[in-house]
């Protein structure tokens, strides 16, 4: 019985200390706040170049024929592929998103008038030669797509 009276003065006596321990920690803590204050500002900038450009357009047609529309679409990324690839591009660094089509409405005196069918794809094209900027531009253009969305530039690595 004695032996189990002595275990638990024990246990009370380390958790007495544990808190006074924790106690007296924070009240040094608290102490050395009162001597002062150490305040650190910074910044940093770090100027790089783009190492690449992403081009993005996007090819649409409109027609009374959903087929029609979708072809035409088609024919104008298809070319597109062909001028740029054409130019030394990677075929890898052409993305053609999927194509949609859906049909289009006006309305009038409460009526709903039928328009035709838009097809539409984007394409996104990444471009490690900015001398070739223009000239995907350009096919873009001889291609029928006249909706060029964006260059952007970018550091393809921006780890360092």
């Amino acid at each position: 019985m004695s032996n189990l009276k002595n275990l638990k003065k024990a246990q009370l006596v380390a958790l007495v200390t544990a808190m006074l321990g924790a106690t007296s920690f924070s009240a040094q803590a608290y102490d050395c706040n009162k001597a002062g204050v150490i305040e650190v500002n910074g910044q940093s900038r770090i100027e790089a170049m783009p190492d690449v450009v992403i081009i993005s357009v996007n090819a649409t047609f409109k027609s009374d024929k959903a087929k029609k529309s979708k072809d035409t679409v088609e024919e104008q990324v298809n070319s597109l592929i062909k001028k740029v690839t054409a130019l030394g591009v990677d075929k890898d660094l052409i993305k053609a998103q999927s194509i949609s089509v859906y049909p289009t409405y006006h309305y009038t005196e409460r009526k709903r008038i039928f328009d035709g069918y838009v097809a539409n794809r984007f394409v996104s094209i990444e471009l490690k030669d900015f001398d070739l900027i223009d000239k995907v531009n350009k096919a873009a253009l001889d291609s029928g797509i006249s909706e060029i969305n964006s260059v952007d530039y970018q550091l393809k690595d921006n780890q360092d």
